[in-house]
């Protein structure tokens, strides 16, 4: 019962009720609600992003906003989640830093995402305290150095090319590990390379060609 207008330069299909096109005040679009799930993060500049949501809307209008929560990946020691796709990474109070009026806000996700619901005419440039600084737990690679101390001096294989195992990958072959190469069944990536570390992409089928009994296999998704 809630008429929705998606907004994506990036779509490719043919729903009449999505616009391939960033949400731009030429649109002549106003909503009382922006929803803003998962893209915050992948904003340079966030707050500019925000407020030319703000323009574009009139100045009004209520926004939700979900991205992941940066307290949560320190608790976690989860060093797969920061990663080259994501430029931003956001606690609970720095949206109640960004905006005077917050509606409602909490996680979601046990705890592995945070929202917040405000009012767009509220947005402001947030002021930087020294309490409000952020600090590395010092053991935040620790999983990486355990794996690294068991990794054998076999072949290594790693089973998923996608953002886990570009980053896996980098972070071994600091750690001194040794990954011979990396599997994916997505064609698109096959024959390709991954990035920081430059290991070629394998089909499933090439992959264990190469592989031996006894050689480490890392599997980046166990699903």
């Amino acid at each position: 019962g809630v008429l929705i207008t998606g907004l994506d330069p990036a779509y490719d299909g043919d729903n009449p009720h999505i616009v391939k096109a960033p949400f731009e005040a030429g649109l002549g679009l106003r909503a009382e609600g922006v929803v803003l799930r998962h893209v915050l993060e992948h904003m340079a500049s966030p707050l500019d992003f925000l407020a030319s949501i703000s323009r574009a809307n009139g100045g009004k209008g209520r926004i939700y906003i979900e991205v992941p929560c940066m307290d949560w990946i320190c608790a976690r020691r989860a060093w797969f989640d920061v990663f080259y796709e994501h430029v931003n990474y956001f606690r609970l109070p720095d949206f109640h830093r960004m905006f005077g009026h917050a509606l409602e806000s909490g996680h979601l996700f046990s705890g592995q995402y945070l929202y917040v619901v405000a009012d767009l005419s509220t947005l402001r440039v947030p002021r930087a305290r020294r309490e409000d600084m952020l600090a590395f737990p010092p053991d935040f690679l620790a999983g990486i150095h355990r794996i690294a101390a068991r990794a054998r001096s076999r072949r290594a294989t790693i089973w998923g090319g996608a953002s886990k195992g570009v980053v896996f990958a980098l972070h071994m072959q600091r750690a001194g590990v040794r990954i011979d190469q990396v599997i994916d069944i997505n064609p698109a990536k096959q024959g390709r390379y991954i990035a920081a570390s430059g290991l070629q992409v394998l089909s499933p089928a090439q992959g264990t060609h190469n592989m031996t009994p006894g050689d480490d296999l890392y599997v980046m998704n166990s699903n």
